[in-house]
């Protein structure tokens, strides 16, 4: 029987997660993983104590250089000390700052949920790209205002600073990166902004960080572009990651766990959807870099195919990849 601060009581199915929050509560900011949500709510692992009643912000924990990250609000509802700390969670709202698409592709990413087709049918135009929220409460979709930033806020990425908005017009893969020579300063050069001549004062060392962004955004360039949740194998473990880019001769995962050294081969079980059947790959690669973004706790890992076995499925790895 666990210990208990507060109360809980469920009117939805709950499933086992994998998924992880950068998690923002008043003074706090945290990233954390769930260990089981649905369309009420979730658990999430955390060990410092939170009272019941305390509203958390919750958005995905990936990469997001959009600038407008759709977030999850909901209110804890218990902490549980034993068997594991962590909050009863319950969703109160889904905001997605780009519009509606947006707010689809979220819920269904993160609690497994379908807007209503009813729901759906009764939005003006105005809510394709306008900011837009679920209410789990009221179960319909309304309209957001949200706060518009008084100036530019400027982002770090790999320790080079960006502006936001700049970001948020030309996208992630127009950045480039020019070195100085003066120590501890670099320009990053976004499109034909040129004015981004920036000072680092953080603890990464500058030219190093350009170069391994410089390095990320290519090997995301070298074939189609993806966002497939894959497992990797090597040295006895297995972890989870994402496949950013993929050809047939080459793989760009990311993660929050390291990948091996250069030269080092690990096995990666990757599930394509064909026909309407979902079949298990198996790619042996060798990796060829690994790089570590240490601003966002992100790894990545650029593989080279060294075989693969499709099964009986023969050819569904090409197919894929070429789509």
């Amino acid at each position: 029987m666990g210990s208990w601060i507060g109360h809980e009581r469920r009117k939805h199915r709950r499933i086992e997660s994998s998924l992880s929050f950068n998690c923002f509560i008043p003074g706090r900011r945290f990233t954390a993983p769930v260990r089981d949500l649905g369309l009420g709510g979730a658990f999430l692992l955390m060990d410092r104590v939170v009272k019941p009643g305390t509203i958390v912000v919750l958005e995905q924990a990936r990469p997001d250089f959009t600038g407008h990250p759709p977030h999850l609000v909901a209110k804890v509802n218990y902490f549980a000390i034993k068997p594991r700390p962590g909050a009863g969670l319950s969703w109160l709202k889904a905001i997605a700052p780009a519009g509606l698409a947006q707010l689809q592709e979220f819920l269904a990413e993160t609690v497994g949920f379908s807007i209503p087709r009813n729901e759906l049918a009764r939005l003006p135009a105005s809510f394709q790209e306008a900011a837009v929220s679920w209410d789990f409460v009221l179960e319909r979709v309304a309209m957001e205002r949200l706060k518009q930033a008084k100036e530019d806020k400027v982002v770090s990425m790999f320790g080079i600073r960006v502006s936001e908005q700049t970001l948020e017009k030309l996208g992630l893969d127009q950045v480039r990166v020019i070195h100085s020579e003066a120590p501890k300063q670099k320009r990053a050069i976004v499109g034909e902004d040129d004015s981004l001549d920036t000072r680092d004062n953080g603890t990464v060392d500058p030219l190093e960080a350009a170069k391994t962004l410089e390095e990320w955004l290519r090997f995301k360039k070298t074939g189609r572009t993806v966002r497939d949740r894959v497992v990797v194998a090597f040295e006895g473990r297995s972890m989870e990651a994402l496949a950013v880019a993929i050809s047939l001769n080459y793989v760009f995962l990311e993660s929050r766990s390291p990948f091996p050294d250069r030269g080092k081969r690990v096995i990666v079980r990757y599930p394509i959807e064909t026909a309407g059947t979902r079949v298990d790959i198996i790619i042996i690669g060798e990796v060829e870099k690994a790089l570590v973004d240490p601003t966002a706790d992100l790894r990545a890992a650029y593989l080279r195919v060294v075989t693969l076995n499709e099964g009986r499925q023969v050819g569904v790895f090409k197919r894929y990849v070429r789509t």
